[in-house]
């Protein structure tokens, strides 16, 4: 494509220039022209008419000695002056010549329209002056004046004077000729200045155009130089131009920065989307699975998987080919996903258990273009999960057989243990005859001994009921502050004994909400249980409790041995004791479970922290609902 023809800037100002020259000096030349040859005209007819008004004069004088003589003077005067043309003295009354410079026209009439002009003389007592032509054709000036006749003066004709204009237009083409040379002279400078000045703004814009054409071809550091003296509209733009290329260039610079982190970036990412294409690839290509993608006509794009193995296929061996032509059992689901449904579904052929997913691939416009189909064997699974299904409802029976065991031994054991401890009373209260003091503490041991059976069996008949699923709650409204200074005073002779010292934060107000109480209370005896035993002789042992949250949280606090980190999700667990409470044989390893239960069904929370050593804070919450002044206790075994 050929651009537009270039014509320079300097070209068309000094073309502008001269035309404007041209136009302006040819209209002051045509203006000059008018008005010099008006003012020589006017002057010329003015003198004319001076002229004329002489030769009236001497006209007059000599019509008063006789129009003969009248007749020689004008003859006389059109031989002396070569201007004169004619003169002629023209009767009022007859309109003809009584007198003309040409002999052969003296009596002639002169009705005509200059000679009716010139008579309008006689009405404005004035000269008038009018352009005619000779026969010829030479153009002469008409003045017409009247004449007087006799001594009183009385206007009787008129005298009309032919002037030759030839002098005059010879005064005219020498003006014309000289403003023609003024005005050539004054053309010829403002085109010399029209160049300088042309000069002068291009030579400055070539500098600019040459700068921004370096700055084009990558030369950043091109400048424009600037002006020495007073600035201008150029100078101005050349400072912006160095402002725009200095902040250009440190855009560049930061551009090619930028270019070259991107770049670096784009190869990172490449590098890393190659990598995890191979991993793709290799884990699509080895995994024991089928994965397929067909497009909206059923036709195969992608089949891969180690999987493929199964049906005696290889990796891409179905591309081209259409799924239902050799896996005619998906047919159905296959026209569902290109339906738009996702298809799940397990398979039994010939001995093998395969799953299926059949997903659609949406384009923009919501229709369904591609299909990818996934198809794992699952058979080894399903064979697996059967002998899962066997061996957890042989597990489930055993774990019946043993809650109906524990159960059954734990009342089967609970009558000769009261029993027991009803003997152990007797000989207390030597009903069958005084004891010694040895005995007495033989007794004591035996009343030790019974109680912790007394309460094994208790734990053991919990966890029976709580694995039956017969447990219940008899919720009612109570005083947890209360409960606990009970019990913490129930305890304190056994924590004296230890040698340990046992104290109760609570805060002033009663903390009354609907609680078992009495299975709160066996959560408060075991953890504090708990504590006494793995708290040393010399330690502390601190109860608190206090509401946070729309909870009650209650914490037991102790200076003993601590647990280990990897101990700690091991105590909440049935049969669980650690290695420390193994070693002094202390308990069967259900008080904290079963406590967990009784917290759990109260709707709350229990944990533990602990640091070896610095012994260990057990802690449980319990809704807050606050009771009601009508609310009662239910009745025994009432589930709440």
């Amino acid at each position: 494509m050929v651009g537009p023809r270039f014509v320079s800037i300097r070209t068309r100002l000094a073309l502008g220039l001269i035309t404007f020259l041209v136009l302006s000096l040819g209209t002051l030349g045509i203006f000059l022209n008018l008005a010099i040859t008006q003012t020589l005209q006017a002057q010329t007819i003015e003198l004319e008419k001076r002229y004329a008004e002489n030769i009236q004069q001497s006209i007059n004088q000599v019509l008063f000695a006789g129009k003969y003589h009248v007749q020689a003077y004008v003859e006389i005067l059109v031989q002396r002056d070569p201007g004169l043309r004619y003169v002629m003295v023209i009767d009022r009354e007859t309109r003809r010549a009584i007198a003309h410079s040409d002999p052969s026209k003296v009596g002639q009439v002169f009705d005509d329209p200059m000679t009716d002009r010139g008579f309008e003389a006689l009405v404005r007592n004035d000269a008038i002056a009018q352009a005619a032509k000779m026969p010829d054709g030479e153009p002469i000036h008409d003045v017409s004046l009247p004449y007087l006749r006799g001594y009183l003066r009385e206007p009787a004709g008129i005298i009309r004077i032919g002037t030759s204009t030839a002098s005059l237009w010879k005064v005219v083409d020498q003006a014309r000729a000289i403003s023609l040379m003024i005005i050539l002279g004054f053309l010829a400078a403002g085109t010399l200045l029209a160049f300088l000045i042309t000069l002068r703004l291009t030579s400055r814009l070539n500098q600019l155009v040459a700068t921004v054409q370096r700055f084009g071809a990558g030369d950043y550091g091109a400048l424009v130089p600037r002006m020495l003296g007073p600035g201008d509209e150029i100078d101005q733009l050349g400072t912006s131009f160095n402002d725009m290329a200095g902040k250009l260039k440190e855009y560049a610079g930061g551009l090619e920065q930028q270019v070259e982190d991107r770049t670096r970036e784009l190869a990172e990412a490449n590098a890393r989307l190659s990598a995890g294409e191979q991993l793709l690839r290799m884990v699509v290509t080895n995994a024991p699975i089928i994965l397929f993608a067909f497009d909206k006509h059923g036709k195969v794009l992608l089949s891969e998987g180690r999987g493929l193995e199964v049906l005696g296929l290889k990796p891409g061996e179905l591309v081209g080919r259409t799924l239902t032509d050799v896996y005619p059992q998906a047919r159905d689901d296959v026209r569902q996903a290109l339906a738009g449904e996702h298809v799940h579904v397990v398979r039994r052929t010939e001995g093998v258990v395969v799953e299926e997913w059949f997903n659609p691939v949406l384009d923009g416009s919501g229709a369904v273009n591609r299909v990818i189909g996934v198809a794992v064997d699952i058979t080894e699974r399903i064979h697996l999960e059967a002998q899962l299904r066997n061996q957890y409802e042989r597990l489930k029976e055993l774990d019946r057989l043993k809650s109906n065991f524990v159960n059954a031994v734990t009342h089967e054991l609970r009558t000769p243990l009261t029993s027991i401890m009803g003997y152990a009373e007797f000989l207390e209260d030597e009903i069958g005859g005084k004891l010694a003091e040895s005995q007495l503490e033989f007794v004591r041991q035996i009343q030790r001994g019974s109680r912790r059976l007394e309460f094994l069996l208790n734990d053991l008949l919990d966890f029976a009921r709580i694995e039956a699923g017969t447990f219940r709650l008899r919720l009612a409204s109570d005083d947890l502050g209360l409960k606990m200074r009970e019990i913490v005073e129930s305890l304190r002779p056994q924590a004296e004994e230890a040698g340990i010292q046992l104290h109760v934060a609570l805060p002033n107000a009663p903390l009354v909400f609907r609680m078992d109480s009495q299975r709160v209370g066996q959560v408060l005896i075991n953890l504090i249980g708990n504590a006494l035993k793995f708290t040393p002789p010399g330690g502390t042992i601190t109860v608190s409790a206090h509401r946070e949250d729309g909870v009650v949280r209650c914490e037991v606090t102790d200076t003993g041995i601590g647990i280990a980190p990897e101990d700690l999700p091991k105590l909440f667990q049935r049969f669980s004791q650690l290695e420390s409470g193994v070693r002094q044989g202390k308990g069967a390893g259900l008080g904290l479970s079963i406590s967990k239960a009784l917290v759990e069904a109260h709707g709350g929370t229990i944990g533990v922290t602990s640091e070896p050593n610095r012994g260990s804070t057990f802690w449980f919450t319990l809704p807050f609902e606050p009771a009601q002044q009508s609310e009662a206790a239910p009745p025994e075994g009432e589930a709440a």
